[in-house]
């Protein structure tokens, strides 16, 4: 009977080491062309190999997905791009839950600045001023304002992504010789104050 105690202790020791979180499997078939040699290091053995692989696959099949989106300063062009960007954001997500600290650090940095750069690219696409009259100019904040409002909950998402960033570096002092982290707690720390609020 005494004996019972230790077999558990061992068999709870022994899910533990093995158990690891189960990815999503890449459907191979579905990725783009560009984005294939990625896609193979995204269901490597190596967890930490494969989250690493999936930060980039998430940023490479954004950029595929969005090529044949004609951009404007429009919510037509805010939906196609939300509905374009949510299986990366998604695939983020899944590598933050699934990673140690730098995993999480990594991943929601990527959210973040993912976001981030789709809200310049649409805010882009306001066209400058036809001329220099107050009129015009106006006419340019106005248009610049609606857009915004579309696309704060991107900015929104985006602060709270960097937000994290900053609070699991604060919690994981030793991350602090992580060259990887420290450029993503700099990187968070710069653009929180101006996340799309131009």
């Amino acid at each position: 009977m005494r004996s019972i105690p230790w077999i558990l202790l061992l068999l709870t020791t022994a899910t533990v080491a093995v158990a690891q979180p189960a990815l999503t499997p890449i459907d191979r078939d579905k990725v783009p062309e560009q984005c294939l040699t990625i896609a193979k290091s995204a269901d490597s053995p190596s967890l930490n190999q494969a989250l690493s692989a999936r930060i980039a696959l998430a940023n490479c099949q954004l950029d595929q997905a969005l090529k044949p989106i004609a951009l404007c300063d429009c919510g037509e062009s805010v939906r196609e791009v939300d509905e374009a960007a949510a299986p990366s954001l998604a695939m983020l997500d899944e590598v933050y839950l699934a990673g140690d600290s730098v995993m999480k650090i990594l991943a929601r940095s990527a959210q973040g600045e993912m976001l981030t750069n789709l809200a310049t690219r649409l805010l882009a696409t306001v066209p400058p001023p036809v001329n220099d009259s107050e009129a015009a100019v106006k006419l340019r904040e106005l248009r610049l304002d609606m857009l915004q409002t579309l696309l704060e909950p991107w900015s929104t998402r985006a602060r709270a992504a960097f937000s994290e960033v900053e609070q699991i570096a604060r919690a994981n002092p030793k991350l602090a010789n992580n060259a990887a982290v420290v450029a993503a707690v700099r990187s968070a720390r710069a653009r929180q104050q101006g996340v799309a609020r131009r």
